[in-house]
């Protein structure tokens, strides 16, 4: 079976976040990672779901910096 290019892996998902893959399947324990299909044994990630997840989890600043002094 092929896989579309929109789907990752756990192992492409983790390198692109930079963490393990047993931080996703922590994350995946507490319910707070991105969203993930699971096909058997087979755990798949969709390209957008991911980038939702990570959008919906962008942290904006409260404050700017002026950059000087008054």
């Amino acid at each position: 079976m092929s896989r579309n290019e929109s789907q990752l892996t756990s192992t492409e998902v983790a390198e692109i976040l930079g963490v393990s893959e047993r931080t996703l399947h922590r994350w995946n324990a507490l319910r707070v990672g991105p969203p993930r299909c699971k096909l058997g044994r087979k755990v798949l990630y969709r390209r957008v779901a991911l980038e939702d997840w990570l959008a919906a989890n962008e942290i904006k600043p409260v404050r700017t910096f002026s950059g000087g002094i008054a």
